[in-house]
């Protein structure tokens, strides 16, 4: 009206000005702008609130898709590997490995998954695969704790090859824990049996694992020693040839 009157004619906004005043002016959802909120209570405030969380934030399953096993993975020699199910002093069952690997976890829709319903298992929660002699674990989601077969005295004296069992002094850490950021890692003689989160299960794969670290230092060792016992002994068989060499040498230059 006031323009009309003074004759005052208002200049047309641009379109980067139009713009601007549009998202000014707009009223962000959820916020104290938000209509929704700032008339509804706290009740109705919270239900929003949730609502919109659920929508924007999924869970870690959701956002994890399954897994599937590196390239390098292969399967195993028929009837190398077995991973015995222990409960306590219980074995459930024993599940030879005859494919590239096996996943363990909670998932009830994953075809082929070894199951555990325990609480803090994970949709997936952790995978073992062959590759070139050795049996990786990989961590997918979740804590997983690898122990030391000597602490498993049942595991320890079932083993059907007395070969595929640790020797010698417990060398290292008992035990090794693993989350699902961590790389995956070879098992070896010692560090075969693993469990998920805070389940009673335990799962020992057993076969022909590389030896560990001291038990590999401790033969080396060993014959070292020998070799140097060896040599010392073929030195002094030398020398006592030598020297009666020279005894008869001698009584034949008297005669």
């Amino acid at each position: 009206f006031w323009l009309k009157v003074f004759g005052v004619r208002q200049r047309p906004w641009s379109r980067q000005e139009r713009s601007r005043r549009t998202a000014a002016g707009a009223m962000a959802w959820g916020t104290v702008g938000d209509p929704r909120v700032f008339m509804g209570g706290p009740i109705r405030r919270a239900r929003i609130a949730s609502q919109e969380k659920v929508g924007l934030f999924k869970s870690r399953d959701d956002l994890l898709p399954n897994y599937k096993f590196p390239a390098e993975a292969s399967f195993p020699p028929k009837g190398a590997f077995t991973v015995h199910v222990f409960e306590g002093d219980t074995q459930v069952t024993a599940l030879p490995l005859e494919k590239e690997g096996l996943v363990f976890g909670s998932a009830t829709d994953v075809p082929d998954q070894v199951l555990d319903k325990h609480k803090t298992v994970k949709h997936q929660h952790v995978a073992i695969f062959y590759s070139k002699g050795k049996i990786y674990l990989d961590p997918i989601d979740g804590r997983t704790v690898v122990t030391s077969l000597r602490t498993h005295t049942l595991m320890h004296e079932s083993a059907t090859d007395k070969r595929n069992v640790p020797t010698g002094a417990p060398q290292g850490k008992l035990k090794v824990v693993f989350s699902g950021t961590d790389s995956r890692k070879a098992l070896n003689r010692d560090k075969c049996v693993f469990q998920l989160g805070e389940s009673a299960r335990m799962y020992w794969v057993e076969g022909p694992h590389p030896a560990a670290k001291g038990e590999e230092e401790q033969p080396k060792r060993r014959r070292e020693e020998r070799t140097e016992r060896d040599r010392d002994r073929d030195r002094e068989r030398d020398r006592e040839r030598r020297e009666k060499s020279r005894s008869r040498s001698r009584d034949r230059r008297r005669r």
